[in-house]
């Protein structure tokens, strides 16, 4: 089992400490998680590497903090695609245009953050096992 998380990078000074979070929980579920490939600069074979991890996840996590364009593109893609996805970001971020943006989790700190992650990625998981049963 996999999902791909969707994230700002540079741009989110507190990307490292929402990585940290993301591996600890995705490691406690068993589960692993993938990022686009080709950070900071993409390439052609970047785009392709990531799309095929965003086609072979079995959901997707996209954070809306910082209405970076990248994001919403991989968001469109995903949701395009049909894949699950739960959308979050922190609170006080606009959301633009995304499906189901009025579905969308806001989170107030790393904490809040954690519990957020938490929640959907165990949410997910017994979803996807109801559905192989």
């Amino acid at each position: 089992m996999n999902f791909f998380m969707i994230t700002p990078r540079s741009s989110d000074p507190l990307f490292q400490g929402k990585r940290q979070i993301v591996e600890k929980v995705s490691n406690h579920c068993g589960i692993k998680v993938h990022y686009s490939t080709g950070y900071p600069v993409y390439s052609d074979q970047d785009s392709q590497q990531s799309a095929a991890l965003l086609q072979n996840s079995d959901f997707c996590i996209a954070d809306l903090s910082y209405e970076r364009p990248s994001c919403y593109f991989e968001t469109g893609l995903a949701q395009c695609k049909g894949k699950p996805i739960d959308l979050i970001a922190q609170a006080g971020t606009t959301i633009h245009q995304v499906f189901n943006r009025d579905g969308v989790k806001f989170f107030k700190d790393l904490s809040d953050y954690e519990t957020l992650i938490a929640t959907i990625i165990t949410s997910r998981i017994d979803q996807l096992h109801e559905n192989k049963t």
